[in-house]
């Protein structure tokens, strides 16, 4: 009996590490670039629809700053003012084939705003959330289109 003493360990060892391992052993890939963003998208988008939301990342008034990709989700930080973010969303609001969500939150990154599109769930959801801490968004000055969701 002795011998057995170490295979309940064992097998209690196993069963958790194999458990937890998607939740311990998360990849996470800095995106260093705004630039070629589609194809890191859900490919279940078209390439046209991956485009035009790359193309609404880009905008011309806001600057990105950092992001990352971590299990099929995708974390974009961004700096700008309240017209860079109305004209983001804006552009989003464009997008046939995607439904944009606006929040907000006090967050403790040193960005306006950020970005997150979970690729899992087929990528056609886009979540802003803006900064509420942040000294460059007014309020009062930001513009929620309408924004009709997918066709």
């Amino acid at each position: 009996m002795p011998g057995i003493k170490w295979v309940l360990p064992v097998i209690v060892s196993f069963v958790l590490l194999t458990s937890l391992s998607q939740t311990v052993f998360a990849i996470v890939v800095p995106i260093e670039s705004i630039d070629g963003i589609h194809h890191s998208l859900s490919p279940e988008l078209p390439e046209p629809i991956r485009r035009q939301i790359e193309s609404a990342f880009k905008g011309e008034k806001s600057k990105y700053t950092r992001g990352t990709w971590t299990n099929a989700k995708i974390t974009l930080r961004f700096s700008g003012d309240t017209l860079a973010v109305n004209a983001l969303l804006d552009q989003l609001a464009k997008c046939p084939s995607i439904t944009t969500s606006v929040s907000f939150k006090a967050l403790s990154d040193d960005c306006d705003w950020k970005i997150i599109n979970d690729t899992r769930r087929s990528g056609k959801r886009v979540d802003v959330i803006l900064n509420l801490d942040s000294p460059q968004i007014r309020l009062e000055e930001l513009t929620i289109p309408p924004i009709p969701g997918p066709e």
